[in-house]
Order: structure tokens, then C-alpha cells, then sequence
């Protein structure tokens, strides 16, 4: 059971249904939750409040930084806990109006008024109303909040605390469809100019944040805003009809322990989108005339569409603009819809996570299996003209040029591709090799060579990424033997480590310290306790 103030969740996130008065509660908390005040800034960074040294960290803080607008503040931001001021308030029966006045349609986000007004206007509304309202409470007999400038407005001792931002990803996403029955204009909407109004348009679904950015702009209010007004007044509205909602309170949302709690489907059904199951990743245009060199120059990628859907979250891992295709965006030579990263940039770039490059290449070096080589402390393999291949594989001219009215040639490529593999014998594979780099002091090190390459295959194989790009067997040899040709039967690592540390060669190190450094760290990397532990005599007997 999780407990957020007053109000009792299941172990979905939702609120359990209580009396018709404790519901009355539950609607004035959802309601001011999702009068989120303009005036008051989400939490997001590095916001400071004062607590209590055994008090946890709070994730329903807001900063009253409203003044900023007007100049320099004199006095430090108030840190205010929202849920907790929405659930004392509860207590005493009374509902958002206390706060938030209404307007023609919901309340209004502001605190005490429906517009700024000058700085001298709102400062008094701010103070003359907290520091009653505060005063009250305390007369009433009830626990409550600062009266006096230092008690909102510390200068000293304020722990960091910072907010978890909250996003819809696919298993949310279906949770939202299958209630709303595939109504999917409650939530998808485009603004029509000529209308001027909001409508829905059937296939051209988007994420919300395609035109709510983080700061209102023109007619488009802010992702904030947008979120506050539309998910929790969902909520709110199913909790008035006593059915089960998501989270009303800030805690809900963007705290670890809400978030958790928030269930997680794993049998979800693919999103309805018509988006293609393969498709080419290719140029915006492409010539009448297509030659061998063309072609040799920039083959077209065969995408597995489908493939990646079951490995992301959401469709902005990828569409981070729209859900067109990404030349439309990132043409060959830049276009300002694109920031004027072009289409090769947009899928190589190494330290973005949108491409494909980038998007790998984290995976590599985050999962065990595959960290023990792609996460090693050597240098990462260059991009020769056989890596390529891996992707930019359409194999003919007639393949290229057919590809718009035929795009079924992609999948037949992507099959050729996966079948197109080298068959393993490990028989070639020494099964054990003996190290013999300190016999001085130890006994000599026997490497379980051929079970270690086999493990490895074993990872490949259950790997759709491995699976793909690992085609030869020789290729897990070179995650050791990273400077040696692909072979089953490559030289020994003194062919190129020297016993003692080659001053000429300052990026290469002696033989004894690159056993080290590429056994150890790959044991570490892939979570393997021993011998990582940096016992010696956990792999060399001392004589």
C-alpha cells in the first residue's frame, strides 16, 4: 500500500474508492493538483527547501519565483509543498476555490487572481493571504505553515531536492486506450488555423509534445500546463464518477515511489499507427538514373520497423519531431526542420541516442553480455567499409530503384542478411591457453579459452542486435584480440604487447598490464564476481 498524505493507492496508483465525503477530498486534491500555478515553477533542477534533517525529500515542491518577472528578488524563492497544503486544506472541508479562483472553463492557474498584475499587487496577494490563511488554521487548532519573512524565505539550510519528470511510454499508453475505448481525440488533437480551433484528425496521432513546449508559445500553452489541465482533470472527472484514475497529487507523478507504482503491462498489443512493418532508410531524393557507383557511394538501409518498436518505450526514442520518416526532416544536405543535421549524421552520431549508431552503441555498453567488449577501456573499432555493409546492404541497382514501389525487398534483405551466417567450430578454438606473463612470482594462468568464446556465442545468439551484426564467428575474437584480423586462430597478445611498457608507443601497454586491464575489466563490466574481486590469487597461484 502506498499512502501519499490522506489519500490511500493501490499497488496500481490509483485512488481506492472511500466514503462519499473522503471523495469530496480526493476531488478537491486532484483539482488543485492540476491547478499547478503558472506563478509557481515546477521543481525540476536543483530546487532547495527547508526540512528536517530525518525528513525524506519531497517531490511535490514548487518554487514561488513569480517576481522574478519584474526585476531582481529581494528576498530568496518560497519552497512550497503542494500536496501537503492541498491535503491539510482537505481537512478542513475546504475545496481549490480557497486558492484558485474560477474562470469559464477549470481555474485558473494563478494564485488568488485570473491576471498579473503589477509586482506590488501580487506581492500582497501572496502575503496578506498565505500569512492569514496560516494564522487561521493555527487559531482553528490545526498544525500549519510560517508566519513571519524567515519562516518562507530562509537563506540557510536548504538540502538540494529535485523533481522526477514523468512521461507516457507504450505500456501507459495501451492502459489509456483500452479505458478510453480508442477514442483517441480525447487526448490527440491538432489546431486547425483557418478554423481556428482544435481538431482531431484520424492517423495523424502525435506525442503531445510535438507542439506543447516547455514554455507557452503564441496560441500553445505549455507541456506543463497542457499536462496538468488535460491528465488531471481526466483523473479528476473519472474519480467524480467513482472509476479508478491515475495519481491526482504531484507524489503520483514524480516521485520514484509514484512512479513504481504505476503497473507495467508487458503483453501489449502493437500500436495502431499504419506505420509500415519494414521500410528503406534512403535519401530524400532519388535519381532517375541510378549507377553502380551511386549505389557503391550510399546503399540504402533495410529497417526492421516492427523489430524496434519492441525494443523502445515510446516512438519519440526515434521521432523526436514527428512521426514522419526522418529525411523529411534531415535531408543529405541539411534543412532547418532538421537543425541541419543531416541524414548521415542524424543515424551515426555516436553520443546521440536518437540514431541508430548512438542508440547501439549504449545498448552495447550497458548490457553485461555485450559490455565485456564494447565497454572495454581499448579503442572502439573503426568504421571500415565492411562494417557498413551491415546496414547499407541493398545488394543491386534493381534493389534501389524498385524500392519505392516494392518496399517488401527490404524485409526480404533483412532475411538474407540474418541467414547469411558462418557456421561456428569450436574444435579450431584452443581450449585452454596458458599465461605465462609473471611466472616468476606465480604459478602460470590456464584461460578457459574455449569456454569463454563459447559463452559469448551463447549472448550473441539470444541477442536480436548480436544476432545481426555478429555474422562471423571470428567477430566475438576480436573483442580480445582487437587489433589482429578476424580469425579463429589469431596471434598470441606478446605479439603486440611488449613485456616491458614501450615508451614509443605511449598508447600501448606492457603485456602484463593489458592482461589486467582486459580481463579484469571485462569481468567487471559483465558482472562477473571473480576474479574481479582484484584478489591475485584468484587466477595466479603463488608459487
Amino acid at each position: 500500500m502506498f499512502q501519499g498524505d490522506s489519500i490511500e493507492f493501490n499497488s496500481k496508483g490509483l485512488p481506492m474508492k472511500k466514503s462519499r465525503s473522503s471523495r469530496i477530498k480526493y476531488l478537491f486534491i486532484a483539482f488543485t493538483a492540476m491547478a499547478g500555478i503558472l506563478g509557481l515553477r515546477l521543481a525540476g533542477y536543483s530546487v532547495q527547501v527547508p526540512i528536517e534533517a530525518d525528513q525524506p525529500q519531497q517531490a511535490d515542491l514548487l518554487v514561488i519565483d513569480r517576481l522574478k518577472a519584474y526585476g531582481e528578488l529581494e528576498r530568496p524563492p518560497v519552497a512550497f509543498p503542494h500536496d501537503t497544503h492541498t491535503a491539510a486544506l482537505a481537512k478542513q472541508d475546504k475545496n481549490c476555490e480557497t486558492c484558485h479562483p474560477k474562470k469559464e472553463k477549470g481555474a485558473s492557474f494563478e494564485f488568488k487572481r485570473l491576471e498579473n498584475d503589477d509586482k506590488t499587487a501580487i506581492m500582497d496577494l501572496y502575503h496578506n493571504n498565505c500569512i492569514a490563511c496560516h494564522e487561521d488554521t493555527l487559531k482553528s487548532g490545526f498544525a500549519s505553515g510560517p508566519v513571519t519573512c524567515g519562516g518562507c524565505h530562509p537563506k540557510e539550510g536548504l538540502p538540494q531536492m529535485s523533481q522526477l519528470p514523468m512521461g507516457m511510454d507504450k505500456s501507459l499508453h495501451f492502459r489509456h486506450t483500452r479505458t478510453l475505448e480508442k477514442k483517441c481525440e480525447v487526448c490527440h488533437h491538432q489546431y486547425d488555423k483557418e478554423a481556428q480551433k482544435k481538431v482531431y484528425i484520424k492517423g495523424k496521432e502525435g506525442s503531445c509534445r510535438y507542439c506543447h513546449k516547455e514554455q507557452t508559445e503564441e496560441n500553445r500553452i505549455s507541456m506543463r500546463q497542457a499536462s496538468h489541465e488535460g491528465c488531471l482533470g481526466c483523473h479528476r472527472e473519472f474519480i467524480a464518477q467513482e472509476k479508478a484514475a491515475g495519481p491526482v497529487n504531484c507524489v503520483g507523478c514524480h516521485s520514484q515511489e509514484g512512479q513504481a507504482a504505476i503497473a507495467k503491462l508487458t503483453d501489449i498489443p502493437r500500436l495502431d499507427r499504419n506505420q509500415p512493418d519494414v521500410v528503406w532508410v534512403k535519401r530524400t531524393a532519388i535519381k532517375e538514373e541510378v549507377t553502380p557507383e551511386v549505389l557503391d557511394k550510399m546503399p540504402a538501409v533495410p529497417f526492421d520497423h516492427i523489430r524496434h518498436e519492441k525494443s523502445v518505450d515510446s516512438c519519440i526514442v526515434c521521432h523526436h519531431a514527428s512521426l514522419n520518416r526522418c529525411a523529411d526532416c534531415h535531408a543529405e544536405n541539411g534543412r532547418s526542420e532538421g537543425n541541419n543535421i543531416t541524414l548521415a549524421q542524424a543515424m551515426h552520431e555516436k553520443s546521440s541516442t536518437h540514431s541508430c549508431v548512438g542508440c547501439h552503441r549504449q545498448k552495447q555498453q550497458q548490457e553485461p553480455a555485450c559490455a565485456g567488449c564494447h565497454a572495454s577501456i581499448m579503442a572502439e573499432f573503426s568504421a571500415d567499409e565492411g562494417r557498413c555493409r551491415f546496414c547499407h546492404s541493398a545488394p543491386t541497382v534493381e534493389h534501389f530503384q524498385a524500392m519505392t514501389e516494392q518496399p517488401q525487398l527490404a524485409s526480404q534483405v533483412l532475411d538474407f542478411n540474418r541467414s547469411n551466417r558462418m557456421p561456428a567450430d569450436y574444435r579450431k578454438v584452443p581450449e585452454t591457453v596458458e599465461i605465462r606473463a609473471i611466472v616468476e612470482e606465480y604459478h602460470p594462468v590456464r584461460l578457459p579459452h574455449r569456454k569463454i568464446v563459447q559463452t559469448l556465442a551463447k549472448g550473441s545468439m539470444e541477442d536480436n542486435l548480436a544476432l545481426y551484426f555478429h555474422q562471423s564467428p571470428e567477430t566475438l575474437c576480436q573483442g580480445c584480440h582487437h587489433n589482429s584480423p578476424a580469425s579463429a586462430t589469431p596471434p598470441p597478445c606478446g605479439s603486440c604487447h611488449g613485456k616491458p611498457f614501450d615508451l614509443k608507443n605511449a598508447g600501448r601497454p606492457g603485456l602484463k598490464a593489458a592482461y589486467h586491464q582486459q580481463c579484469m575489466t571485462c569481468h567487471v563490466r559483465m558482472g562477473i564476481e571473480k576474479p574481479a574481486n582484484q584478489n591475485c590469487t584468484a587466477c595466479h597461484l603463488k608459487k
